[in-house]
């Protein structure tokens, strides 16, 4: 298995809902037509925006979303994986 990649969501057009005071969330993502293959793998982690900072979710299910207008969009739940020293990226 891979290791799991840090993908910067801060330029995406996406929705996201906190549950549990910001614990966990749900998020969902449509990006342009660059970026119709990529998609988020569980264990990823993803960096959203959060005002003027950053805040790091990691992905804990996906679903592509097919059949869908953008054939883009992807929604997935997420749990908050704070940042240490060492992936302070």
């Amino acid at each position: 298995m891979s290791e799991p990649a840090t993908h910067d969501l801060t330029r995406a057009d996406y929705s996201f809902r906190p549950d549990d005071d910001g614990q966990r969330g749900h998020i969902a993502c449509w990006n342009g037509p660059l970026e119709a293959r990529w998609r988020p793998r569980p264990g990823d982690y993803l960096i959203l925006r959060n005002g003027s900072e950053t805040t790091r979710y990691r992905v804990a299910d996906v679903d592509h979303c097919w059949n869908v207008d953008p054939p883009t969009m992807w929604m997935a739940h997420l749990t908050f994986a704070p940042r240490t020293e060492r992936s302070a990226s």
